[in-house]
């Protein structure tokens, strides 16, 4: 993005400051409206008034380091420019140089994904009403307080965690780095899910110790952190406490669960969550045979272990009250202001929200439910309504249950015959160009069909549906995958042995009767299922388009490639093909039954006034119940 100049923010008869020293990191990922260049950025900042330096940062040089030195050669004012990650830098070297003598004000241009220390301090997303309040800052001479957190020698500006949550945002960091990491990643995170529980610990809050069984603990400067979930309601960035968050009795499927529902700003109130507002903690983890060690992050940078065996045996931390100066004029903070923005940062490339209209009813001033109708009118925007999604769904199963009706009597030819007209030849001709990457392509197709993927690929996105509000398909989802009890029983009725390297070629052996191919019915039922829950619940879009994409994709491979692998023969695969289609069929009659009840049962909120016309939003539900 090139910020616009400033329409009569500062006129240029004033005096420019001088002083300012901006710093962005030309390699980050600024994503606000888009990427800032060094050109840009000093047109601007004369634009407004503020003469200053901009220094881009390339390769591995840091931001902290950059920022101290601009407040050692005296700039009055150090403007980082990104997102938070360069906020944090930013805030550590401006404490660094403070301890030297030098005490230069903080200033920031937000331009980062989530931008949550901005929102906190009700500083603006827009470049030019974020250097309108630097620029007034500065001729005001008005500063405002800024507290730190502390932990040892390192400060923290949003947030410290010990515990679980820590560990997966390790996991998180290696698959941004490696998407190869998905899979191992998916089922590490699996494994955690199953064994992880909560951990007894000490906490001494201002001197009172406090015993608790706890899977996470928070120590927050800011309100919001990581994907704008609103977790410190209380928080404040200027009062001189800390706020500690503790998941007390939580399961991690259950803390998970919670920890979604705040994205956006949401406030989600629940009894295990034990809160407290201190000026210092410590923490001293027990041994525990689920976590000996308690990971440890500041501002979301794990920075070791705390436990037995971990780098210490106990933590404590403090706040700086008024530690930093921030260069920006008072203004109340907007955590609450766009609940949806987060997942419109996150999908922006495949979601295109329409515009609102003039005549868009009001919503109630009743905070709550402002937060529901912004976060339901943005999912009316990439979904369709029931009645619609349910006559969609009607016509897609019909293709199914037709051409699966077939299924039957292939079958008893199976089962009367090992070999079928056609399952030689076919598999003769798909082997005869062989190749050591198609092995691995065709391998890397057959994947997803094996036992523990199978199993990971439904958990995830069973787990996905569910957070992203699809709960009717999160149910149907698990319905569709027990296609692989079907076929279970079905090959032990058939009973047909698989190909035999006396006729051709076999990859891998596999003692599992043949018929039908338990790979094909797998992906008919599940990949089938999730294309018909997005043609029928999505509007036209990229993201729908990718979802029927790589569904259709991975239905047509699949049987070439146990053909190809010599793990079944032709006539296998195309039972797979009918009988998955058979059981999607029935899957889809169910939950096309399942979404017309859900189209009639949505009614318009009666009036209060039954002479007057109701002035309710009709907000349609999404694909399942909210509860």
């Amino acid at each position: 993005m090139e910020p616009r100049a400033s329409s009569g923010s500062v006129s240029r008869d004033v005096a420019p400051i001088r002083d300012v020293v901006a710093i962005m990191h030309e390699g980050a990922n600024q994503t606000g409206e888009g990427p800032f260049t060094a050109a840009a950025l000093e047109s601007a900042l004369r634009d407004h008034g503020l003469d200053g330096e901009v220094v881009a940062l390339t390769g591995n040089s840091d931001v902290a380091d950059a920022a101290e030195r601009a407040a050692l050669d005296g700039a009055r004012v150090v403007l980082a420019v990104g997102g938070d990650g360069t906020i944090h830098r930013a805030a550590k070297g401006l404490w660094r140089a403070s301890r030297a003598g030098a005490h230069a004000a903080l200033g920031i241009l937000p331009a980062g994904t989530m931008n949550n220390v901005a929102a906190a301090l009700g500083i603006p997303e827009d470049a030019d009403a974020a250097l309108d309040s630097v620029a007034g800052s500065l001729r005001l001479g008005r500063f405002r307080p800024l507290d730190l957190g502390r932990i040892g020698d390192m400060i923290f500006v949003e947030e410290a965690g010990f515990g679980i949550l820590t560990d997966l945002t390790g996991i998180g960091e290696s698959v941004k780095q490696n998407d190869l990491a998905v899979p191992a990643a998916a089922l590490q995170i699996g494994r955690m899910i199953a064994t992880y529980k909560p951990a007894p610990l000490t906490l001494t809050l201002d001197g009172r110790r406090r015993r608790f069984n706890a899977l996470h603990v928070l120590i927050c400067n800011a309100p919001v952190i990581a994907l704008r979930m609103n977790v410190a309601p209380d928080a404040r960035m200027d009062d001189g406490l800390l706020d500690v968050i503790v998941y007390d009795r939580f399961r991690l499927w259950q803390l998970l669960t919670y920890l979604a529902r705040h994205i956006g700003g949401r406030e989600i109130p629940d009894t295990r969550v034990r809160r407290f507002h201190v000026r210092s903690v410590v923490m001293e983890p027990y041994n525990a045979p689920s976590h000996a060690n308690w990971a440890v992050d500041v501002d979301g940078d794990k920075v070791g272990d705390c436990g037995p065996y971990g780098r210490w045996r106990r933590i404590e931390a403090h706040a700086l009250p008024h530690a930093l100066s921030l260069a920006a004029l008072p203004a109340s903070p907007k955590i609450e202001e766009q609940p949806w923005k987060t997942a419109q940062r996150a999908i922006a490339s495949t979601l295109k929200p329409t515009p609102s209209t003039p005549d868009q009813p009001e919503v109630s001033s009743n905070p709550v439910a402002a937060r529901e109708a912004a976060i339901e009118t943005a999912v009316g925007q990439i979904t369709e309504p029931p009645r619609r999604a349910a006559r969609r769904t009607t016509l897609i199963r019909t293709l199914y249950v037709v051409c699966a009706a077939l299924a039957v009597a292939m079958g008893f030819a199976a089962r009367r015959a090992n070999i079928l007209p056609g399952d030689l030849e076919i598999t003769r001709a798909l082997q005869r160009t062989r190749s050591p990457r198609r092995d691995t392509f065709w391998r890397a197709v057959a994947w997803a069909g094996f036992p523990r993927p199978t199993a990971l690929i439904v958990a995830v996105t069973t787990l996905g549906l569910w957070f992203a509000r699809f709960r009717l398909e999160s149910r149907f989802m698990l319905l569709a995958s027990g296609v692989n009890a079907l076929n279970y029983a079905l090959k032990r009725i058939v009973r047909r042995q698989r190909p035999a390297e006396s006729h051709v070629r076999v990859l891998r052996l596999i003692k599992e009767p043949s018929f039908p191919s338990g790979h094909v019915m797998f992906y008919v039922s599940a990949f089938g299922f999730l294309m018909a829950a997005a043609l029928a619940n999505l509007r036209p879009s990229a993201l729908r388009h990718a979802i029927v994409a790589a569904g259709a994709s991975m239905i047509a491979l699949v049987g070439a490639s146990r053909v190809y692998l010599g793990a079944h023969w032709p006539s296998d695969v195309a039972a797979g093909y009918l009988f998955g289609g058979l059981y999607l069929g029935g899957t889809l009659q169910f939950y096309a039954w399942t979404k017309q009840r859900q189209a009639s049962g949505v009614k318009r909120a009666p009036s209060p006034n039954a002479n007057e016309l109701s002035t309710t939003p009709d907000i349609a539900p999404r694909g399942g119940s909210a509860c």
